[in-house]
């Protein structure tokens, strides 16, 4: 009873996060404009309209090199990031959630993880735990970017 008590609760807590919108800094653009943020990006063109066009040529090579730079640095881990500390510690407690959050899509990833998760769970194995175990691994190799 208290297997299945625990089962049907993971999966609540995964079918009402599933509503959910994730925050995630892979996707920073997936919400809409504010209107202070609209004002800002079109007075910022107005700005790049006006210049002359040696001058918006500079401006646009300056930019492109602090967009490298920037990925660069993303690429060499140098910033930490604080949605990627959370997702771990997600995925030590739920690694099915976890997943799904980083992923933000129910894709072949999330089943492998909730399965082993389930699994798990409810397994009446000797070793059930190992797949639990298991489960966590696959989810930190996930969000660690590893698969």
């Amino acid at each position: 009873m208290r297997k299945f008590l625990l089962v049907s609760l993971s999966l609540a807590l995964l079918v009402t996060s599933a509503g959910t919108v994730p925050v995630s800094s892979a996707a920073p653009l997936s919400r809409p404009l504010t209107e202070e943020e609209r004002t800002l990006a079109n007075a910022a063109f107005e700005t790049l309209k006006s210049m002359p066009k040696k001058e918006r040529k500079e401006k646009l090579k300056e930019a492109k090199k602090e967009i490298k730079k920037f990925k660069a640095a993303r690429k060499a881990g140098k910033e930490a990031d604080t949605n990627t500390l959370l997702l771990v510690i997600l995925a030590l407690l739920l690694p099915p959630l976890a997943v799904y959050l980083h992923q933000q899509e129910t894709n072949t990833k999330f089943w492998v993880t909730l399965l082993l998760f389930l699994l798990g769970i409810a397994g009446a194995f000797f070793f059930s735990w190992l797949l639990i175990f298991a489960s966590v691994v696959f989810a930190l190799i996930v969000i660690l970017g590893g698969a």
